[in-house]
């Protein structure tokens, strides 16, 4: 898959990710994604795994300064997660639900924001059902879905994509291969959780846009991040 990288990508750039897909179907095999980003994007490859262990304590002081009580406005019980999972949810919450859309409609619901960027359902959820009843317009995807047992503690996690479950290890990896999925088939943020993509493009893989086009919520934690 190595020697196809740049083949694929001008496939992408000319017929669309679809089409992509369909002429190379091992782009979704585990590990192909991270492959592909990484021979793209050498230097911010592994950002998210030197950095999320120290940053997200810092995101969720901001958190608490910004949104007191955030993690009671999320829309489920989390006590299942660790602190450096639970600041991912932090993202869409206090990021995005402060974040004016284009169409000027006022902010996302708390809702809608974080389930648009993480969805969490019951372990007995069947993930293939799942993905056969999403609604393309009104779910776009990538995000991610973790499935939960609260009482023995167990979770799933997973990158859907085109109808697909892609297992994951782990949030952070789930987050991970997320976020290089927009880059290698040169996908759109999804409106309801832009700013939490943004905020990993910018902060965390320091893949930076233009400071005119970086989101306020971003730049006040940018601002924030620097002054300590």
């Amino acid at each position: 898959m190595q020697k196809t990288v740049k083949k694929r990508t001008r496939l992408i750039q000319t017929s669309g990710f679809e089409e992509a897909i369909k002429q190379y179907p091992k782009v979704l095999c585990p590990g192909m994604i991270e492959q592909d980003f990484q021979l793209r994007f050498p230097k911010a490859a592994d950002k998210l795994y030197q950095k999320w262990p120290t940053l997200h304590q810092t995101v969720t002081v901001f958190a608490e300064k910004n949104f007191p009580g955030w993690r009671q406005q999320l829309p489920w019980d989390c006590s299942f997660l660790d602190d450096e999972e639970i600041a991912f949810l932090a993202l869409p919450l206090v990021f995005q639900s402060r974040h004016k859309t284009k169409k000027g409609k006022g902010s996302s619901s708390i809702t809608s924001c974080v389930k648009s960027f993480i969805d969490i359902q019951p372990n007995l959820t069947s993930i293939d059902l799942y993905c056969e009843e999403i609604d393309a317009k009104a779910r776009p995807q990538p995000f991610i879905v973790i499935l939960w047992d609260l009482l023995q503690r167990t979770r799933q996690f997973f990158v859907l994509f085109e109808r697909r479950p892609l297992p994951s290890p782990s949030l952070l990896k789930a987050i991970d291969t997320c976020f290089k999925l927009h880059y290698v088939f040169d996908l759109d943020y999804q409106a309801d959780c832009v700013a939490s993509w943004q905020f990993l493009q910018n902060i965390i893989f320091e893949m930076n846009s233009t400071a005119s086009t970086e989101i306020n919520t971003v730049k006040a934690f940018r601002a924030y991040y620097n002054s300590l």
